[in-house]
């Protein structure tokens, strides 16, 4: 930038990086800055320049043919929010459940009978507990993206005329036994609500909460 802000039109040789990284809030488009931390500040000039008679060759990262510098720095950012993303924290070790089959069957099911009765209040329900996972897990930065669910959601229930569930699965379970998914063999996924020229498919996480034994929808 030049000493009023505005870019050069080519790059300079005395050129430096610097970064920031800030913290602030947006409202209706504009940037409410908050707090301002410095992450790198690099006096060495990032230009190199070679002067070949009439011709000047400049290198810096974006012309890589003149070998450009590589300009590289480590910052740890440890987001400050008032909230933890649970995931399956609250889970149980199923790892030597016998009828981990069963259930992830049931809760498809389960699912799939809400969907042929066009259910919306049980619809929602079911999936809150994956729609509070993923908006914590982004830190809400995605505003619309619930709203945008529920209105394809809508328009499933009214395309469906089929809903179609997986028998045949295979189960992965995470490390501690308290993540599952299930891996459907012959459908592209577990449950297929299926309408003309349309297709909708759920295929989730799963974890049975500890405090009732419930098999539930995380991710």
């Amino acid at each position: 930038m030049d000493e009023n802000g505005q870019p050069y039109t080519s790059i300079q040789k005395r050129s430096f990086a610097t970064a920031e990284l800030k913290k602030g809030i947006f409202k209706n488009g504009i940037f409410d800055l908050i707090e301002a931390r410095e992450v790198c500040k690099f006096k060495e000039y990032v230009t190199d320049t070679i002067n070949d008679g009439d011709v000047r060759y400049s290198s810096y990262p974006g012309t890589y043919q003149y070998g450009g510098k590589q300009l590289t720095a480590a910052y740890d950012f440890v987001a400050d929010v008032s909230y933890q993303t649970e995931g399956w924290s609250n889970g149980k070790d199923l790892r030597q459940d016998k009828n981990l089959r069963q259930k992830i069957t049931a809760l498809y099911e389960k699912l799939g009978k809400i969907i042929g009765a066009r259910d919306a209040a049980a619809l929602s329900a079911i999936m809150y507990a994956t729609g509070k996972e993923k908006a914590e897990a982004d830190y809400n930065q995605k505003t619309g993206a619930t709203t945008d669910q529920w209105t394809l959601w809508m328009d499933m229930f009214k395309a469906t005329n089929v809903v179609k569930i997986e028998k045949d699965f295979d189960v992965e379970i995470s490390g501690d036994g308290k993540l599952i998914y299930a891996i459907p063999k012959n459908q592209k996924d577990m449950l297929r609500a299926i309408g003309k020229n349309t297709a909708t498919g759920f295929t989730l996480y799963m974890y049975e909460d500890k405090n009732n034994n419930e098999l539930k929808f995380i991710r």
